[in-house]
C-alpha cells in the first residue's frame, strides 16, 4: 500500500488520465501487480475510482 500512501500524501503526483469522461483523473502504476489505481482529488480529498490491470488494452471508464 505504499503507492496509496503516497498518493495520500502528494495527490498531484499521478498522470493525466486522457481517456476519462471526468476531468481531473488522475492514475499512478502499482508497479508489483503492474495494475493502475485511478483516483480524482475532490475538495482535497483523494478519492480512489478504480484498479485497472495495466496490460489491458482499454483502461476503465471512468
Amino acid at each position: 500500500m505504499q503507492a496509496v500512501e503516497r498518493v495520500l500524501q502528494h495527490p498531484g503526483l499521478g498522470k493525466t488520465y486522457p481517456h476519462s469522461k471526468h476531468p481531473g483523473v488522475l492514475y499512478v502504476i502499482l508497479p508489483r501487480t503492474r495494475r493502475n489505481l485511478y483516483y480524482v482529488v475532490i475538495e482535497g480529498e483523494v478519492v480512489f475510482v478504480a484498479v485497472w490491470g495495466g496490460q489491458r488494452r482499454r483502461g476503465p471508464k471512468v
